[in-house]
């Protein structure tokens, strides 16, 4: 919730799905077998971990092999 309620975190969620958006129709299209998008934070345990579960949702219907990898959290999420 705290998150969500930041202006910033919101916009870099959206310039990010823009970008990736815009780039992976061409990855794809390369024939390229899998392209790794990698988000950090100093802890690595709340912003980046917000922005990659947003991200994941994002676009999992979009291309369904979407993974999400948590490296540095206990219980490590792999989809």
């Amino acid at each position: 919730a705290y998150l969500m309620a930041q202006p910033e975190v919101g916009e870099m969620l959206a310039q990010i799905e823009a970008f990736i958006r815009r780039w992976l129709p061409g990855f794809a299209a390369d024939q390229r077998s899998y392209v790794t998008v990698a988000l950090g934070c100093t802890g690595g345990q709340h912003r980046s971990v917000y922005m990659c579960e947003k991200l994941e949702r994002h676009f999992r219907d979009l291309f369904p092999g979407v993974q999400v990898r948590h490296r540095d959290l206990a219980g490590n999420r792999h989809n």
